[in-house]
């Protein structure tokens, strides 16, 4: 244990130190003092070092009035070693800060809306209209106004593309590209090209539905077909809500060209999904590639070998 600093004799603000207390507090030792009131108070011996007191409360109302009024503070004297001035990072404000405060890494802010703007907010220049404002160091832009003017303006966001009717060039997004595939300049331009060049009638490629056309009879086939699965997917043996399930076609009806039963499987939207997305390996002929994804994602394999040796696929 250290020696005992004497502070018999001392003045901390208020305070005048008479003698060493018996009492203890918190492994802290206390010190008997008088305040400039009179009052006798056993204080402990950090709290008169670092200025954590400097009265028993009868100053209280003068610091109170001060900062009320705007006057200056008091002269309550502390102890000036456990101080120390130092400058707010932000408005350069010099404040005082008790040393123990700065060993933990806290004093540089004289207020918290200073620490606030430091350290999330500065001041940045719109790239639009070149207006000065705070705001996060993220932002590049004073509103959304200039963001929107940014994105019609900046040439790295944007494309050129020549209409397949007129040969007029127009400007689109990119990512417009990926959503959608932008060959016309307008709804006139796209309406005078396809009456040009689709075909109309039984040579339409949307004729009787199409891709989506599956023969006579279909829905009392999908029927039956969900009746025999218990209404259920067969993959993740979900149970059909409100809305019915898909009945699927292991091999596309584009190349079966029939409805039979081992060749219809009830699946669930997600894996119907799922699997309406792979179909293309098995139009080119990757069969292996097309069953190692189903047996990946869960497929009963028995029901898709049937299926696919019925119509001349080697699923091995």
């Amino acid at each position: 244990m250290g020696k005992l600093e004497d502070l018999s004799g001392q003045k901390f603000g208020q305070w005048t130190v008479i003698r060493h207390s018996p009492e203890f507090g918190n492994r802290s030792t206390k010190w008997l003092c008088r305040c400039s009131c009179g009052k006798m108070v056993s204080v402990r011996a950090c709290h008169l070092l670092r200025g954590a007191t400097v009265s028993c409360g009868c100053a209280k109302p003068q610091l109170i009035s001060a900062a009320k009024t705007g006057s200056k503070r008091p002269d309550i004297k502390r102890n000036k070693e456990c101080w120390e001035t130092r400058e707010c990072k932000q408005c350069g404000k010099k404040i005082e800060i008790a040393k123990k405060e700065i060993r933990h890494g806290w004093g540089n802010f004289c207020s918290r809306r200073c620490a606030w703007d430091f350290r999330k907010h500065k001041e940045i220049k719109c790239e639009i209209c070149g207006s000065v404002v705070r705001a996060n160091k993220r932002v590049r832009f004073c509103s959304l106004r200039c963001m929107g003017e940014w994105k019609r303006t900046d040439p790295s966001r944007h494309v050129t593309i020549s209409c397949k009717c007129c040969g007029k060039t127009f400007v689109i997004v990119k990512k417009e590209i990926k959503r959608r595939n932008p060959a016309f300049c307008s709804g006139e331009c796209w309406y005078a090209w396809a009456r040009k060049n689709q075909k109309r009638g039984k040579d339409h490629p949307c004729w009787r539905g199409g891709d989506v056309y599956r023969g006579d009879g279909w829905n009392y086939t999908a029927e039956l077909i969900r009746m025999r699965d218990a209404r259920s997917c067969l993959v993740c043996r979900a149970y059909q809500g409100k809305k019915r399930f898909p009945v699927d076609h292991i091999v596309p009806y584009r190349i079966a060209k029939e409805n039979e039963p081992i060749n219809l499987m009830t699946l669930c939207t997600n894996h119907h999904g799922y699997k309406t997305g792979i179909e293309y390996r098995l139009v080119r002929g990757d069969v292996m590639g097309f069953c190692r994804l189903l047996r990946e994602a869960g497929w009963p394999m028995d029901i898709v070998s049937e299926a696919l040796l019925k119509y001349g696929f080697n699923p091995s």
